[in-house]
């Protein structure tokens, strides 16, 4: 009988949490669309002062079929975001689309000059784009979404040779708070893992990642249908663009993701370059400003004493054992 009730209350406790966790959803997802919403309100309005008038969304279709299925949803994305400026009255959000087959990119060649020196010897490349083309949008965008088929059970060819380009810019952020968004197409499996994936990178170059859209079943002969983003996608796009327009103090990261961050810091040690950048984030606990709990920033304090005693006791090591 005791049993009964006791495996009672552990289901209704289950079951309140499951609600509170959708009511939390459902509550972010209105302020997100509030947010978007007051945005181009005030767009609207010409004397209204604003930090921006305009928005740069930047696509990369890692795709090397421009008008395959990730063209397809990243289209259907693009209507989405670009329909807010018919209501704004002007041109608040512009989407910028870079097809990654355009730009003719050579694969890394894993010597570290990116890192140790600051000059890739792949800029001497003429037909190479990522230094003449790439970069500057890059670095000039406000959002970005990162998008890629599954193939052979990960990013195509193409999205993985630009990843690895962007060596330098995971040891020293180039995006701090730039929120992200991953897509993702496949004709069976392995989406959700490629989508996490593109998300882990887009939060090691500094980007806040605002979720995950995943479409299965897209066949690469199907090229004809027209795509429509359903509810929950839509709802996905209105987190990134509400991260863009204003900040989201709210959003707390996960201890995880702290620690990523920290390890990162860690880069530090390893050339002067590093320590330049890193020195910025000194007393941070994260790219960029949110709520990080006491417990994780106790945390990340512990991760980095402890690793940097490491290196001291190894470095005072050192001489003893060349004695």
């Amino acid at each position: 009988m005791l049993g009964g009730w006791v495996i009672g209350a552990l289901l209704a406790a289950l079951l309140a949490a499951l609600v509170l966790q959708r009511a939390r959803r459902r509550a972010q997802v209105d302020a997100d669309k509030r947010r978007v919403r007051a945005a181009v309100a005030q767009a609207r309005s010409p004397n209204e002062k604003l930090e921006k008038r305009s928005y740069t969304v930047l696509f990369l279709n890692g795709s090397p079929r421009r008008n395959g299925n990730t063209a397809m949803v990243l289209e259907a994305i693009k209507e989405f975001v670009e329909s807010f400026n018919a209501q704004a009255g002007c041109s608040l959000l512009h989407v910028e689309v870079l097809h990654l087959a355009d730009l003719h990119l050579q694969s890394c060649l894993g010597c570290a000059r990116c890192i140790t020196t600051g000059v890739c010897p792949l800029a001497l490349v003429p037909q190479d784009k990522f230094h003449a083309d790439f970069l500057p949008k890059l670095k000039g965008c406000d959002a970005i979404v990162l998008a890629s088929p599954v193939y052979s059970l990960h990013v195509s060819g193409l999205m993985k040779v630009l990843i690895d380009r962007l060596a330098v810019f995971i040891h020293r952020p180039v995006l701090p708070g730039v929120p992200s968004l991953a897509v993702v197409t496949t004709a069976a499996a392995f989406s959700g893992r490629v989508a996490k994936f593109l998300s882990e990178v887009a939060l090691h170059i500094g980007c806040h990642p605002c979720g995950e859209i995943t479409r299965i079943g897209t066949s690469p002969e199907d090229t004809n249908k027209v795509i429509t983003l359903t509810e929950q996608e839509k709802n996905t796009v209105y987190a990134m663009l509400a991260s863009m327009v204003t900040p989201r103090p709210e959003f707390e990261p996960s201890m995880w993701e702290v620690g990523k961050f920290h390890v990162q810091r860690l880069a530090a040690k390893f050339t002067p370059k590093d320590a330049e950048f890193w020195a910025q984030y000194q007393g941070k606990s994260f790219y960029f400003d949110c709520h990080v709990g006491w417990w994780k920033r106790l945390t990340g304090w512990l991760l980095v004493t402890g690793v940097n005693l490491f290196f001291t006791y190894m470095a005072h090591l050192k001489p003893a054992n060349q004695s």
